[in-house]
């Protein structure tokens, strides 16, 4: 494992961040004003790139904790595909060579070890430097931090209500576990402010559902779904595409199509986690066939599809933090018809083998068994 710091006796200086970024549509940046130093024991010194790269992590961990969990959780999702190649875009490139291609199994390893990123929070702000591991930091850094567009924002939980309402679904249907909002730096396109004639006569966005494997959704938040695209070129509409998007106005239909999946085992969004994307999109009838009947929507040119926020749909686990009785208590009260029962049938049995002719046989064996292990227990704390 490779430590961000090495051994010094001089007291390390300190290292200001030297770039800042736009805010987002969700007030969030990929720096902030803190100042890493040393660690408290004034062991290690820690070279001024990485300091900086502690910084940013430092407060965007701190801005949306929950937002970085399930962006990484995604990247990890991709990199965990077997079509890894085409669903990690952009691929890490310090992970790119030439004489071995993608290096997927040393993306892999550093992932592995990887922990929580509460864990690595706590780490910067108590400035643990030798629990770092360098290309952890570098991986971390560069998925959250150069690639930050789009950004996640974690939203309340009244969101989901907003999201049906604007769709004419029930009430009833499955609410997600976690809703972030897909956040974009505001970009001025200079081509479409030129074109009014375009804007005028432009159709107005509509409003689906996009369902698909956990591992599928890195690449389209990269890939597609950013902001406002130039007018698509109508000429070649008859053309055959390379890729297109479905889409759905029936949540059920998405949730469908969104298989449980495995992402990053140490995520606090579930170990298992089927997402769905809620998407908008510009009805250009070039390219976009709405069915009415079955509710589907087939867009043919990615660029038109933008997502606008990832409801994730994860399995609840406890916090490894909670005390051991708490998890054996909540165990129970889940399962306590389960017990009832088996619990039932236990007395039932030793009834009937009591009333049996082989019942003093077996009271014998058990009594017997019951006197070995109490004498080797009482052996055991007679030598403490």
């Amino acid at each position: 494992m490779k430590r961000i710091g090495g051994k010094s006796h001089s007291n390390p200086s300190s290292a200001a961040m030297t770039s800042q970024t736009s805010e987002s549509e969700c007030d969030a940046t990929s720096s902030g004003p803190y100042d890493v130093n040393a660690s408290s024991n004034g062991d290690f010194e820690v070279a001024p790139d990485m300091l900086e790269k502690l910084n940013a992590l430092r407060f965007l961990l701190e801005t949306d904790l929950i937002a970085c969990d399930a962006k990484w959780t995604l990247f990890v999702a991709a990199a965990l595909s077997y079509r890894y190649d085409t669903q990690l875009k952009p691929f890490p490139p310090r992970f790119v060579s030439d004489q071995n291609g993608l290096d997927i199994d040393a993306l892999i390893l550093v992932i592995n070890d990887t922990p929580k990123l509460r864990v690595v929070l706590q780490n910067i702000v108590e400035q643990n430097f030798d629990e770092f591991d360098a290309d952890v930091l570098d991986l971390l850094h560069h998925v959250l931090i150069v690639q930050r567009e789009p950004m996640l924002h974690l939203v309340d939980d009244s969101e989901f209500d907003v999201i049906l309402s604007n769709m004419g679904q029930s009430e009833q249907l499955p609410r997600p576990t976690h809703i972030f909002k897909v956040c974009h730096m505001p970009i001025i396109h200079e081509a479409i402010q030129e074109e009014p004639a375009f804007i005028e006569n432009e159709l107005p966005p509509k409003l689906a559902f996009h369902g698909n494997r956990l591992d599928c959704f890195f690449a389209m938040l990269t890939q597609a779904g950013g902001s406002k695209q130039q007018p698509p070129n109508t000429e070649n509409a008859g053309d055959e595409v390379d890729a297109s998007i479905k889409l759905t106005t029936d949540l059920n239909v998405a949730l469908q199509d969104s298989p449980n999946g495995a992402g990053w085992g140490a995520s606090s969004c579930g170990s298992m986690i089927s997402c769905v994307a809620f998407c908008e999109f510009d009805n250009y009838p070039e390219f976009v066939f709405i069915d009415n009947e079955s509710s589907l929507i087939e867009v043919r040119k990615p660029d038109l599809v933008r997502v606008r926020h990832l409801l994730f749909y994860g399995s609840r686990f406890p916090d490894d933090d909670e005390p051991e009785e708490k998890h054996v208590s909540s165990w129970i009260g889940r399962n306590k018809y389960s017990l009832s029962l088996a619990c039932y049938m236990l007395l039932l049995a030793s009834i009937s083998m009591a009333n049996s002719g082989s019942g003093q046989y077996w009271k014998q064996i058990v009594t017997k068994k019951a006197h070995i292990f109490f004498d080797f227990c009482r052996r055991i704390f007679a030598m403490d």
